[in-house]
């Protein structure tokens, strides 16, 4: 869950005209830090940047500095406006005399600058638009009766907040490969060793001899005596030993890759510091010194190269890249040496990361791919070493083969 700040603001503007003199180019800011439960920032360190808008609230910065302050006990910090660190403007080129003046404030507390409002400037600092000679002090008027005290103003409506950008949509999932043929059976083992017969059963009595009939006929045959009975079943051998495992079957092929997944993908980076000391020229290109997950065939080129890479197939690549740079600028892609005009990304104020997603498609394989500063710029780009904080800030170029 995220602290939110809010921040009680008092503006004291001083300016003090004497006879014959300049007026100081500079007026008093005062404000107080308060936590999301209204209590003050004691002995805070806060950085604080104060714009002057020309016009309206959101109109034309004329003049932008930022000071380090650290908040009393009460919360309470005080700005000289005009003795800042500058930022962007001339304090002494305002022109007070034409059109309203706004001031915008934003404060860091350690995670970047956080807008807290504009409001207009009234009618003390104007005096700085007519530094002339002041003229003689006339004599002291009689007291005016004490005027009626104005209504308080009503407290201007909170601007709406915009709307969150759509989530990107997912890549479609290959389809699964064919499944390998199955192995051959393993030889069937050898059949275990016949048990023992069993014992033979005793043979049974022989009948009695028939009496001798006389001489003549024969007698009648003796009857044939009973079966004797079976003996009992001999004692089963033992099972045989399992037979040896068969051989594991051969590898089925690897099935054809599936349609419309990601094909290929690489991540290159760089840590700042210690990469991309040096500034970025017109013309030159940004460094990507580290490796990041890499399904294998997108490399550098050379197998060294710290800022071309090789894209290997004929084929559509999504090309995504983001890096924290101090000045206003331009990025471009550059692929086989010519800039890709669609591709450009920039920004004229602020300090907010370059980002950029791009769809190309390659018509030759080992097509080589770039960023760069682009050619007929004026401004040398500072890769921030340290934005926003204490860690080392990275720098991504994303690679993936889509088709």
């Amino acid at each position: 869950m995220k602290t939110k700040i809010f921040l009680t603001i008092t503006l004291l503007f001083i300016l003090i005209l004497n006879v014959n003199a300049q007026p100081p180019q500079q007026f008093r800011y005062q404000g107080i830090a308060r936590d999301a439960s209204g209590n003050a920032l004691a002995n805070t360190l806060l950085k604080v940047r104060p714009s002057i808008h020309d016009l309206t609230q959101n109109g034309t910065v004329v003049y932008k500095e930022t000071h380090t302050v650290t908040t009393n006990n009460f919360g309470l910090f005080n700005l000289a406006i005009g003795t800042g660190i500058f930022n962007s403007g001339v304090f002494t080129a305002i022109n007070w005399g034409t059109g309203s003046k706004y001031i915008e404030v934003e404060i860091d507390f350690g995670s970047g600058f956080i807008s807290m409002g504009s409001s207009e400037l009234l009618s003390v600092p104007y005096a700085l638009y007519c530094p002339g000679i002041t003229g003689a002090t006339g004599a002291t008027g009689a007291i005016g009766l004490i005027g009626i005290t104005g209504a308080t103003g009503a407290t201007g409506a909170t601007g709406a907040t915009g709307a969150t950008g759509p989530t990107g949509l997912a890549g479609v999932t290959g389809a699964t490969g064919a499944t390998g043929a199955t192995g051959l059976a393993g030889v069937t083992g050898a059949t275990g060793a016949t048990g023992l017969a069993g014992v033979t059963g005793a043979t049974g009595s022989t009948g009695a001899t028939g009496p001798t009939g006389a001489t003549g006929a024969t007698g009648l045959a003796g009857v044939t005596g009973a079966t004797g009975a079976t003996g009992l079943a001999g004692v089963t051998g033992a099972t045989g030993s399992t037979g040896a495992t068969g051989p594991t079957g051969a590898t089925g092929a690897t099935g054809t890759n599936g349609t419309g997944g990601i094909l290929a993908f690489a991540d290159f980076y760089a840590l700042m510091p210690p990469d991309n000391v040096a500034t970025i020229a017109a013309g030159s290109s940004l460094n990507f010194p580290q490796n990041g997950p890499n399904s294998g065939s997108i490399a550098r080129n050379g197998g060294t190269s710290t800022f071309e890479f090789v894209l290997p197939a004929v084929g559509t690549y999504m090309i995504s890249f983001q890096v924290s740079v101090a000045e206003s600028g331009q990025l471009i892609l550059v692929l086989n040496g010519v800039e890709l005009a669609s591709s450009v990304v920039g920004r004229a104020t602020g300090t907010t990361q370059f980002m950029g997603t791009q769809l190309i498609t390659t018509s030759t394989p080992n097509s080589l791919l770039r960023v760069n500063n682009p050619t007929g710029n004026s401004t040398a780009l500072t890769i921030s070493p340290i934005a926003g904080g204490t860690h080392g800030v990275t720098a991504h170029l994303v690679i993936m083969r889509v088709q």
